[in-house]
């Protein structure tokens, strides 16, 4: 092949409108048939606005596969981090999928690596844990974490995140957890 044959694929038109829609990761700018999922997500979250002291919230989204439960979860995050910042609350979202992050502790290094540049090592899941939330704290802003298929998780390890509020007290934990899983 020579440098012109190379070439000719990238003069053609795509048959997509937009490539990107193929992606993992995207998030539609309009989200069809799914009012009453983001009134209940928006029911629920709301208070994390609306509160001085802001509290943990933790909410499960539980469908078939392929249904557009990820979809709702990362279009709902996106836009209440929006509503947030305009209402000067410091709320950034992480989504974290269990296919590839198979463990609790996976994905609390993950986040400590993201938010404190340390690598984890050396520290147990509460010591990391209460790392990234005095990091939070200082930063004053808020989490919300979305885990998706955590029904590849332990139950334990489902618990002990459903727990963090009451483990660090609601005061300590600004963090909340959205949760997707497939029902059987």
């Amino acid at each position: 092949m020579d440098e012109d044959d190379f070439r000719k694929p990238f003069m053609n038109k795509s048959v997509f409108k937009s490539a990107s829609s193929l992606d993992m990761s995207f998030v539609p700018e309009n989200l069809y048939c799914r009012d009453e999922a983001i009134n209940t997500l928006i029911f629920n979250f709301r208070r994390i606005l609306d509160e001085e002291v802001q509290p943990s919230i933790n909410c499960l989204i539980l469908g078939k596969g392929g249904v557009g439960k990820t979809c709702t979860a990362r279009w709902f995050g996106k836009n209440f981090k929006n509503v947030a910042l305009e209402k000067d609350v410091n709320l950034f979202t992480e989504y974290y999928n269990c296919i590839n992050f198979r463990s609790k502790s996976k994905i609390i290094r993950e986040l400590l690596a993201k938010h404190t540049h340390g690598s984890g090592r050396g520290f147990s899941d509460d010591e990391a844990l209460k790392l990234i939330l005095k990091q939070i704290i200082r930063e004053k802003s808020y989490m919300l974490l979305v885990i998706d298929e955590v029904h590849l998780l332990r139950p334990d390890e489902i618990l002990a995140l459903l727990d963090i509020a009451e483990t660090y007290g609601h005061q300590n934990a600004r963090l909340s957890i959205i949760l997707i899983s497939r029902n059987k």
